[in-house]
């Protein structure tokens, strides 16, 4: 979070205080590189960008350079949840295998009445890396083609035996991924596409890159991990 002073987001001082603001925080964290921009009144008044886009290249962070957003995603998947829910299109009270009744016979008992709900606050009691699929086969299967990895996820987390009865214990988890591919499933369009036509367009917001697309987005800022001491550049593929 940065904050700011009395400066008005449209006023001509406030580009240089926001630089400045974004540099201290960047070497006070040691962050390799950050992007910002500044919405106010409904446009976009002010971006800033420091550092560098990988720590070992040296390149550096542009303003068009592509962050991948990770978890972030978690809480857009939710506003996406409540715009569905709302339209009558998925009930957030839905249960999982309602929407998919063929996963039944090879899930657990356990996860019979696991809702969204349970998915969005993490009490569904499943793993966050299906236990089921060491060589997370649910990504090696459908390289290219979210919709049928996010299934296969699903397939995998309902073979695990729950790490808590559900609805009994939070358990940071990837029940949005489940519920990504529940909302595929009712609506017949990508999780992307749907990002796009209810969350992103309504906040005036660029179109959601599917994580192969980011792969191979041009200049795209590495992920960064610390390793023995040393800051090290990471894509996460997930």
């Amino acid at each position: 979070v940065l904050l700011f002073s009395s400066v008005q987001a449209d006023s001509k001082g406030f580009s240089a205080e926001l630089q400045r603001h974004l540099d201290t925080v960047r070497n006070t964290y040691n962050i390799p590189g950050m992007s910002v921009a500044v919405y106010y009144q409904n446009k976009l008044q002010h971006t800033a960008v420091s550092g560098v886009r990988n720590i070992e290249t040296g390149e550096p962070v542009k303003v068009d350079s592509a962050f991948q957003i990770g978890s972030v995603s978690k809480p857009v998947t939710a506003s996406l949840a409540y715009v569905l829910s709302e339209k009558g299109i998925l009930p957030i009270d839905t249960k999982v295998l309602d929407v998919f009744p063929e996963m039944k016979e090879q899930s657990r008992p356990e996860y019979a009445h696991v809702d969204i709900r349970m998915l969005l606050t993490h009490t569904s009691g499943m793993q966050y890396k299906p236990l089921t699929e060491p060589a997370d086969a649910y990504k090696s299967l459908y390289p290219n083609d979210m919709r049928k990895r996010r299934i296969e996820y699903t397939k995998a987390a309902f073979r695990d035996k729950p790490i808590a009865p559900p609805g009994t214990k939070f358990e940071y988890g990837g029940g949005t991924i489940i519920l990504a591919a529940m909302m595929e499933r009712k609506t017949g369009k990508l999780w992307e596409e749907l990002v796009d036509e209810y969350v992103f367009k309504e906040l005036g917001l660029k179109t959601a890159l599917p994580a192969n697309a980011w792969n191979g987005a041009k200049d795209r800022a590495w992920g960064h991990v610390v390793s023995n001491g040393k800051t090290i550049p990471w894509l996460f593929n997930g």
